[in-house]
Formats: C-alpha cells, sequence, structure tokens
C-alpha cells in the first residue's frame, strides 16, 4: 500500500467519511505545526483547545475532557485558519471503554510497516505528511507502545492522534488484539539493545522467556484464575487477596495489564515468578511452558527451542539475577532483573531500562512505599438518567469544578425533590426513604457554591412561587390555630374557676359542659399548615427538630459552608451528640419524639430529610472528633474528595443558553408538582403534612443484583478485607445503592412506580461503589501525617503526572532516564510541595525511600526517578 499526502489543505477538508460513532464523540481538539528548537528534527504538532489555550498538564482528567469539544465545534475553529488541522483525544469514553490509536510512521519507505498498515483494524487513514497511516478504534486498554526505532505507536490514553479524514478504509473497531497480539511483539524487539551492526543482542528481552511473559500480561483471563480459583475482577485484570493465599499479611496482589505487584512482598513480578511461587512449576521453563499451555499457544511460536539441557545464563535471565538456576530457584523475595526486557510484568520496558548508563552501573534497589493511597475511580456518570447526565456535563464544562462535586450537587437536588414521594424496599422489612446524604471535601476555592446554586435554582423558584401562592391560606390557618388556641385557654381558664364549687349542683353541670368543650377542642386541633421551606441552617438540636416537625414535610441541611455548621454552638460540646444522633433519625426516617422540657417539642413523624454539605479538608478530622463516625453519622453519607482543577479553569464566556439545565430544572419541578402523600387519617386530618409514601420495590433481576453488590461488600468487612477500614460506611453502601436507584427512577420517569428496574439498581450501585472507595481514601489520607503526604503525593507526580507535562515549548520536562529539574518540580508539581524547603524535605524522604537519587547536571539540580516507578503509560 502507498500513500500520499493530499494536495487539499487540511483546513478544507470535508471529513466526511469519519465514522459517526467518532463525529459525534465530544473529544476534538485543533494542533498546530511548530518548528522544533532543535533543526534537524521535524516540525512539533503542538495541540490546543479550541479556546485557543495549548493542551497542557495532566489529561484525561475530568479538567482536560471538559475542555474538548464537538466536532462541529472544532471544525468551525478550524475553519478560521489559525491552526493546521484537527486532532481527537485518546482515552477513557465515559462508558468503560477506550478510544484507541495506532500510528505506523514510515509505510512510504518500509515496506513491512506498509505490510502491517494493510492489516489494521478499525477506522485507517493517512497521516498528515502523507508518509504515514493512523488506526483509530474504541475497545479495551492496552500498555502503551511509545516512539522508538519499529516506526510503531500505540496509544489508549494520554495522546491524541492528528486527523486528515483522507480515509483508506474501515469502521471502528478494537483495536487491542491487534496491538497486543502483533505489534508489540515489533515494538518489544525494536526496544531492545542492539550491537554496533544493528543485530539484536542476545539479551533476555528477545528469550523465550520474555516473550511469554509479555503474551501473559496481554491475556490474564487465560492463565490467572487457573493459577488462583479465588481471584477476583479488580479493574482491568485481577486482585487475590492474601487470606485467599493462606499467608499471615494484610497486603493482596495485583494483576493488571500496566504491571504485577505483589504488595506484601513489596516487589513487583512477572507472570513466570508467579507461576513458579504459587504453582507445582519447579523452574522458569516449567512455568513458562505451563502459561503456554493456558493460553492455547505453541511455545515454538515463542522461540521454545526442545533441548537436554539449557544454557544457565538463560535461565538466569529468565528469572532474575537473584533466583538462581534450574529447579534449586528460591521460591520468595526476588528482586528485579537488572536486564531491561525481564523487568517482572511490563509489557514493554519503562523509560531509564533501555541501556542507559545509570541503570546498568548503579542497579536501582526496590522502592520502599510512602503509603500510597488508594487509587481514585473514574466517576460513574454515563449511569446517570440521561437528562441530569447532560446538564452536569453542560456545568462541568463552564465551571471546570471536579466532576464529581458537579455531580452530587445535582444529586442532593434530586434526592430533595424526590424523597417525600416514594419509599423503597428491599424486602417485606428493609424499607428506606430515598433521601440522601452528600458530603464533599474540597478545598476553599473549588466554587462548590456555584455549583451548588446552579442546582438548587429550580427548587428555590418553586418554594418562592409557592410561599407566595400559600400565604393567604396560611395566614387564615395560622389565624385559626391562633383562635383554637384561645378557646382552649378560655375552657381551661373557666373549669379552674368552677373546680372549687363542688357542692354548687349548677356550676358542676357547667363544669361537665366545659369538660366536654374541652375534649371536643382536644380531638379536634387546628395547626398552622406550613409554607414550603426546604432547606434548614439552625443547627441547634431542639430548634432543627421541632423545625422539621413542624415545618415541610420534605426538607433537607444544605450548606456550602459546612465548616459554620461544625463551629455552631448545635455542634458545640454538649450538643454534638445530640445533633449527630437526630440526624441519624431523619436519615433512616424513623419517628421521634422529643422529651426535652426546656424547649418547644413536636413529634417528629412522617418526614423527609436529606443533606449536602461541602467542607474544607482540613475541618473533617474537627467533625470526627465530635464522634462523628463512633456514632454513624459519617456512614450514612455518600463522600466524594475529588482531585482539585484549580489552576487549569481559563475564563470561559458562559454559553448564550443553559439547554441540559433547563431541562434538569423542567424534571425538578415535575416532581415538586406532584402531590405529597399526606396522610390524612390522623387526629390532624392531614394538618401536620405528615408523609405516608407508598413504597417501590425491586424487580427480580435489581433485586438479585442488589443481593451480588450486598454479599460482595459484606465479605470484604471480615479482618484485613478490603473495606474493613471503612466498615462504618460499607455497612450501609448497599442501602444507599437502593436508595440512589429510587431517586433516578423518580427524577427519570417524573412518576411513583411499583418496581425498580435492573438498570437503575445498577446505576445506584455503580454510584455508592464510586463514593465507598471515596470515603477509604479520604479517612486513609486522613490519618497519615503532613509530611508523607508531601512525599507521597510528590511520588505520584514524578511517576504519572510529571510524564505527561510539557513546557511552554511544547517540550516534556522530564527526559527518558526520568530526569527532571528542582526548578521544573517547583513550578509544574504538587502546590503543597512547590515550597523549597517542603519540597527538599519531601525529596529527602523519597531519596531514603528509593523512589530517586540526586543527578545534578553542572549547575542545574536535578533528580532521576527510580525506574522501577516509571511503569508504561
Amino acid at each position: 500500500m502507498t500513500t500520499t499526502q493530499s494536495a487539499v489543505p487540511l483546513p478544507d477538508r470535508s471529513f466526511q467519511h469519519l465514522p459517526a460513532a467518532m463525529r459525534a464523540a465530544p473529544r476534538w481538539l485543533l494542533w498546530r505545526s511548530l518548528a522544533n528548537r532543535d533543526k534537524s528534527k521535524k516540525p512539533r504538532k503542538v495541540p490546543f483547545y479550541a479556546d485557543g489555550e495549548p493542551r497542557q498538564g495532566a489529561l484525561d482528567t475530568p479538567a482536560d475532557v471538559a475542555r474538548l469539544v464537538t466536532f462541529e465545534e472544532a471544525e468551525k475553529v478550524l475553519r478560521g485558519g489559525n491552526f493546521t488541522g484537527l486532532g481527537f483525544a485518546l482515552g477513557p469514553d465515559g462508558h468503560g471503554s477506550f478510544w484507541q490509536g495506532v500510528d505506523l510512521d514510515g509505510t512510504d519507505v518500509r515496506p513491512e510497516l506498509a505490510a502491517l498498515a494493510e492489516k489494521l483494524p478499525g477506522y485507517v487513514e493517512v497521516s498528515p505528511s502523507g508518509k504515514g497511516v493512523h488506526a483509530i478504534g474504541r475497545g479495551a486498554s492496552f500498555p502503551s507502545l511509545g516512539s522508538n526505532a519499529s516506526g510503531i505507536e500505540a496509544y489508549a490514553a494520554g495522546r491524541y492522534f492528528t486527523v486528515t479524514g483522507e480515509a483508506i478504509r474501515g469502521e471502528l473497531e478494537d483495536l487491542a488484539g491487534f496491538v497486543t497480539g502483533t505489534l508489540a511483539p515489533l515494538h518489544a524487539k525494536a526496544s531492545s539493545p542492539r550491537s554496533p551492526s544493528g543485530a539484536v543482542a542476545p539479551l533476555a528481552g528477545d528469550s523465550f522467556f520474555a516473550r511469554v511473559n509479555t503474551l501473559a500480561m496481554s491475556r490474564l483471563g487465560d492463565w490467572v484464575p487457573q493459577l488462583f480459583p479465588k481471584a477476583r475482577p479488580y479493574h482491568d485484570g485481577f486482585r487475590i487477596e492474601s487470606a485467599a493465599l493462606g499467608r499471615d499479611l494484610e497486603e493482596a496482589i495485583s494483576i493488571l495489564p500496566a504491571g504485577i505487584r505483589d504488595f506484601g512482598e513489596e516487589c513487583g513480578k512477572s507472570p513466570i515468578d508467579l507461576v513458579v511461587q504459587w504453582s507445582e512449576a519447579a523452574n522458569a521453563r516449567e512455568a513458562a511452558l505451563w502459561l503456554c499451555r493456558q493460553m492455547g499457544v505453541d511455545p515454538a511460536t515463542q522461540g521454545w527451542i526442545e533441548r537436554s539441557a539449557r544454557p544457565s545464563p538463560v535461565q538466569g535471565e529468565a528469572s532474575g539475577p537473584n533466583r538462581g538456576t534450574g529447579a534449586e530457584a528460591p521460591r520468595a523475595g526476588k528482586t528485579r532483573p537488572e536486564t531491561s526486557a525481564d523487568l517482572p510484568g511490563w509489557a514493554e520496558p519503562p523509560p531509564g531500562w533501555e541501556g542507559t548508563a545509570t541503570a546498568r552501573e548503579e542497579p536501582w534497589p526496590e522502592p520502599s512505599d510512602v503509603s500510597s493511597p488508594a487509587d481514585a475511580l473514574p466517576y460513574p456518570l454515563p449511569l446517570f438518567p440521561a437528562v441530569a447526565q447532560l446538564a452536569i456535563r453542560e456545568y462541568a464544562a463552564f465551571g471546570r469544578q471536579p466532576l464529581p462535586l458537579v455531580a452530587s450537587s445535582a444529586l442532593g437536588q434530586m434526592a430533595l425533590a424526590a424523597q417525600g414521594l416514594a419509599d423503597v424496599a428491599r424486602n417485606e422489612h428493609l424499607r428506606s426513604p430515598c433521601s440522601l446524604y452528600l458530603l464533599a471535601v474540597a478545598q476553599s476555592g473549588e466554587r462548590k457554591s456555584a455549583a451548588d446554586k446552579q442546582f438548587s435554582r429550580a427548587i428555590r423558584a418553586w418554594v418562592r412561587r409557592e410561599r407566595e401562592d400559600r400565604a393567604d391560606e396560611f395566614r387564615r390557618s395560622v389565624a385559626m390555630a391562633k383562635d383554637h388556641k384561645a378557646r382552649m385557654s378560655g375552657v381551661e381558664s373557666k373549669i379552674k374557676t368552677l373546680s372549687g364549687k363542688v357542692d354548687d349542683e349548677e356550676a358542676g353541670k357547667e363544669l361537665e359542659r366545659l369538660q366536654a368543650r374541652l375534649i371536643e377542642l382536644e380531638q379536634n386541633p387546628i395547626v398552622a399548615k406550613p409554607l414550603p421551606s426546604p432547606t434548614h441552617e439552625d443547627v441547634n438540636p431542639a430548634s432543627l427538630a421541632f423545625a422539621v416537625a413542624s415545618g415541610w414535610p420534605s426538607s433537607g441541611l444544605f450548606s456550602d459552608e459546612a465548616g459554620a455548621v461544625i463551629g455552631s454552638p448545635g455542634l458545640g460540646e454538649e450538643n454534638a451528640t445530640s445533633l449527630l444522633s437526630l440526624l441519624n433519625i431523619l436519615w433512616d426516617g424513623r419517628d421521634f419524639t422529643p422529651t426535652r422540657k426546656q424547649a418547644t417539642v413536636a413529634e417528629l413523624r412522617g418526614r423527609r430529610f436529606s443533606a449536602f454539605l461541602m467542607l474544607q479538608p482540613d475541618l473533617l478530622p474537627k467533625l470526627i472528633d465530635k464522634g462523628a463516625r463512633n456514632i454513624g453519622f459519617l456512614a450514612r453519607f455518600l463522600i466524594c474528595h475529588p482531585d482539585s482543577t484549580m489552576g487549569t479553569r481559563l475564563y470561559r464566556e458562559p454559553p448564550e443558553s443553559w439547554t441540559a439545565l433547563e431541562a434538569f430544572d423542567r424534571q425538578i419541578l415535575s416532581l415538586l408538582e406532584l402531590p405529597l402523600p399526606i396522610d390524612c387519617s390522623g387526629e390532624d386530618r392531614g394538618a401536620m403534612m405528615r408523609l405516608d409514601p407508598s413504597v417501590m420495590h425491586l424487580d427480580p433481576a435489581a433485586k438479585q443484583t442488589w443481593i451480588g453488590f450486598h454479599d460482595a461488600i459484606e465479605r470484604e468487612l471480615c479482618d484485613f478485607g478490603e473495606f474493613a477500614s471503612v466498615r462504618d460506611v460499607a455497612s450501609k453502601t448497599a442501602e444507599n445503592a437502593c436508595r440512589i436507584a429510587a431517586v433516578f427512577k423518580l427524577f427519570d420517569q417524573g412518576r411513583v412506580g411499583k418496581l425498580i428496574e435492573s438498570s437503575y439498581m445498577e446505576a445506584g450501585i455503580a454510584v455508592a461503589g464510586w463514593h465507598l472507595n471515596e470515603a477509604r481514601r479520604l479517612f486513609l489520607e486522613i490519618d497519615t501525617p503532613p509530611e508523607t503526604l508531601d512525599a507521597r503525593e510528590l511520588s505520584a507526580w514524578l511517576s504519572g503526572k510529571a510524564r505527561e507535562l510539557a513546557d511552554r515549548h511544547g517540550e516534556p520536562i522530564m527526559d527518558r532516564e526520568g530526569g527532571v529539574s528542582l526548578r521544573d518540580i517547583s513550578k509544574y508539581g504538587p502546590n503543597r510541595v512547590r515550597e523549597t524547603v517542603r519540597r527538599d524535605d519531601a525529596l529527602d524522604i523519597l531519596a531514603e525511600a528509593n523512589h530517586l537519587r540526586r543527578c545534578d547536571a553542572g549547575k542545574q539540580k536535578r533528580i532521576q526517578v527510580n525506574p522501577k516507578l516509571l511503569t508504561p503509560q
């Protein structure tokens, strides 16, 4: 196949042959061709957002994705003539799959690449230079294949591809199988160190063992369940708990396409390592052959040559320098090999292992743990009802707050509007309100208030209108209540006067009449009908209890400055336990009669109550100190602690209209306008507006889905279980999943139904499970000393985001050997370590933990990151 560059300039092309799904995805940007500072290199293709700002910093984050635009928007900007062409961002598609790309560079002069181009699946088009081809697909993630001598690159995240519209063939397909099965071995071969003649050096990277390791990492499902029957799915791979392995350790083994890590032994491993350690295989040879059998692969295709005795150097290369050779190899405690291609678990060697002098002359020790946090999971926004999902995306694209924070604001308002209409039941005995408690923990400046104000506008408008419409009726009811009270006081006064005249027959008859009248008045109370007032701010326990009991039946505590709540008298030393207990009762939907004689009391009955508190991180420990975890208060909350987007929110004009938000408002109003299910059978005849909601049950499929989720969590509450550290929160997660499912159904359908379908239950489980993971991350961080947090965040940045960052010239701040200057750390690094003293203290901790070492270049102060932390991207 030959490719030629089109004579049509990129801005003037029609792009009519692009796949429909690709055109519809809001993942478009633009690029400019800029001269390279190194004149010997070809021009750089620098990506830009449609607003004209360079695309730099952390990629595939909510803030980054929110700035990507639709094809139509990007094409309109391209026609303006300020950019060279269109670009398409690879990475997670928000629905569990990934946008993928393959780049073959040099198909015009390299026949082997031209032959590969003929086999490329997916949508295939000519590259901008006309000297290569691009393929774009959608499917599973896979380890990246970076630029090297092979001319092959492949990515499923962290990159963008230029788009010419010069289609060769094809529709969108999953490229993962072709990448891992066909391209990865060719790419890995070109990555191996070469001799002066150009031949592949005889290292372990081109050995049978390395090939089997690479193939096994791309086909985990073929062998992991066979080796570990109790392995459970975890992200894109598997996780095996120490208890399932029969060892007395808390840490698990994580087996992912990006690598294998035994957190119990604190070391990385390869598939062959695991098979030798946990099977009957006596050595690397037996382990590799076992893997081939599980994958259905002929060993000969991976370079196996049957011999009576294999040379010991090959055995040493395959199993690592500290394992020894043959059947006498030890079964545990092995360290990583020093050869690049035999790094355990990696499909390709990370930067720094590609024959660098430092890696060869000064072998790196294993990095020790610095209290790594649990991974943040992608927020499950695609499972929200469509109207809510579009509104959240629309506002997040403008406000650029963290997506979970915006979604929590919307979810809180959805619960407030829906909670009075129906309850949800898991069975005949387990019935719950669909009220929700949400807690967003975020730094000051994250625009929490703006998000909450935007999503509460429909309820606030409804309250203003209803209060105006009901004002006259409310005043009449107040007057009647006062008259009724005066009548009772008059009767009681007369009874008191006559009570002393027991011998007067006429007085006795009058007394009997007055007593009957008093009973009649007591049995026919008149109370003022409450006005809509769905939010409360006074958190004194007695005042809040009375306000909820006598006010509007569906209400909540919504505060974008929960610090004021924590510092209020309501959470003072005397009132804290009472207030938190009251809020627990309101979440449960239980009836409650306060007995405190010093305060005005009213019976809490038929009330529904939600809460959304937004809190700064340093205030959460104060709330915990007041007993919020001990009495199960925080356990009821859906907690989020999202990564900050500050520093990426460049000014953007608001849209001309808020189409999706207006649809969200209409859906909220449709729920508010439904009649509340008031119980009129009591002595008040409905005057107290006590709710008697109908009950929605789970349909059979939803019930089975919920049971599976409930049991999976319950199994992890045991000692050393995944959720042992957050048992309080985890024990309420399954119930919260049902509540969320009920809210989603009510919001989506705008009416009360009898059954909750499995689609809503799956969505509720995804959201509740996400918040459980957030709670675990947050409480772990609270217990971590600040010095360790500094070091941990810096290490995570160096091994992750620093590799994605570019300076103002578009050049990476980290070189291929993992080197970065202290100046760039202070300039681009985490905010908490940009101050010199804290930065240097964190670097000292990381140096002691073998995460990095100093490698000053002349007067420039630099560090080099341990290559064992630089997994392929």
